[in-house]
């Protein structure tokens, strides 16, 4: 059996600088279209408020991954709509804001994709081949699901594992440990690809296999010891596990 593929989405599948300028693009319009323009400027509270999700995340997350991420995701979904309501100086809107949230993210979202070159050939490639693919991301699973629908390439991909399936951040080897519960396969039955050395680093700690995507331009990381090399362009990917793959045949022998 191949090895399971475990792929991270922001600077992995998807350009983060690019995927970032459209997704607050498509999120002002669809404000504007919904509520008209703001005194303050949509473009500069979404800023302001997202700026302040990642500062509440890192805060309860880093460092403790089994802080209950399902229950913040649940209350923080409202809680940004009100701040971003209160930013631009309008009354906040009446009725079920954790479904605006949803509905104003999945509307960006269908407008943001940021693919980088070859990825959706590879992947097609490598679902051909038999290796299952699933998400391994810090994003929120219904997040990934519309990121995934708009690239085209929803269907290549088994679980999409926001941290919200296993109620765990991505932010230490928990995380990893869990994805592999959840899939019922050992650590020699799949291997991560990611970019992020801290993401690297645990899924190294629990015995898995790591290729470290240095695709980015704009965000490029020093190469983490221990993995099997890096991939600097998509078509790079399946000649790396064709190596692991003679490698283990070799060792079998």
């Amino acid at each position: 059996m191949k090895p399971a593929l475990l792929f991270d989405f922001d600077n992995t599948l998807s350009d983060q600088a690019e995927f970032r300028v459209r997704y607050g693009r498509a999120l002002v319009a669809e404000l504007v279209r919904r509520f008209g323009d703001a005194p303050a400027g949509w473009g500069r509270a979404a800023t302001v408020v997202l700026a302040e999700l990642e500062a509440d995340y890192d805060a309860r997350f880093v460092g403790a991954p089994l802080a209950g991420y399902c229950d913040w995701l649940e209350a923080v979904r409202p809680r940004t709509v009100e701040r971003l309501f209160e930013a631009v100086g309008l009354s906040v809107p009446q009725g079920d804001l954790a479904a605006l949230y949803r509905a104003l993210q999945a509307e960006a979202l269908a407008s943001s994709a940021a693919l980088f070159p070859g990825a959706a050939q590879t992947l097609g490639h490598l679902d051909a081949s038999g290796h299952a693919l699933h998400l391994a991301s810090g994003h929120e699973s219904e997040y990934l699901s519309g990121a995934l629908k708009a690239a085209g390439i929803r269907d290549r991909f088994g679980t999409l594992f926001g941290p919200d399936r296993i109620d765990c951040a991505k932010e230490g080897a928990e995380y990893y440990t869990r994805v592999l519960e959840a899939l019922a396969l050992r650590v020699d039955q799949a291997i991560v690809i990611d970019d992020w050395p801290p993401a690297i680093h645990a899924a190294l700690s629990v015995g898995l296999r790591v290729v470290q995507a240095r695709i980015s331009a704009e965000y490029r990381f020093d190469l983490v010891a221990g993995t099997l090399g890096p991939m600097e362009h998509f078509a790079e990917l399946p000649g790396i596990l064709e190596g692991v793959g003679q490698s283990e045949g070799a060792t079998r022998a």
